[in-house]
């Protein structure tokens, strides 16, 4: 198994399913947590799960369709860690819809604006 002692990731839509099973990976790999998901979704059970391996992780509320929240996000993230090294895109809406109003629409509507934050994100050698 590799190693990912003290790189910081965010995960979007980190609450259930793929985003928190990939948190807890994350964690159990050595990677300091930044996690998140819709404002009123709880986060509670995966910083329970990623924290029982001893790394620290970093809840926050974040809608990945509201431009405003992801640069906040991505601020507070800085703040806390003041790096990033890894983005996990994982947030989307799983909901039926006419094709054109597809949930693909959200990831190909959202993945850009949390990647360009992602990608402005100070760059430092870990324990820096």
């Amino acid at each position: 198994m590799f190693r990912l002692d003290d790189r910081v990731a965010i995960i979007t839509g980190a609450a259930t399913g793929l985003g928190q099973a990939i948190a807890v990976a994350l964690a159990s790999a050595g990677a300091r947590l930044a996690i998140s998901d819709q404002p009123e979704v709880p986060l509670d059970e995966t910083a329970a799960l990623a924290g029982e391996h001893g790394r620290e992780v970093f809840c926050f509320p974040m809608d990945v369709r509201d431009l405003r929240q992801i640069a906040e996000g991505f601020a507070a993230v800085d703040e806390r860690f003041g790096r990033l090294d890894i983005l996990v895109n994982n947030a989307g809406i799983n909901r039926r819809a006419p094709a054109w109003r597809s949930p693909r629409r959200t990831g190909m509507t959202t993945s850009p604006p949390t990647s360009r934050a992602g990608s402005s994100a100070p760059r430092r050698p870990p324990g820096a």
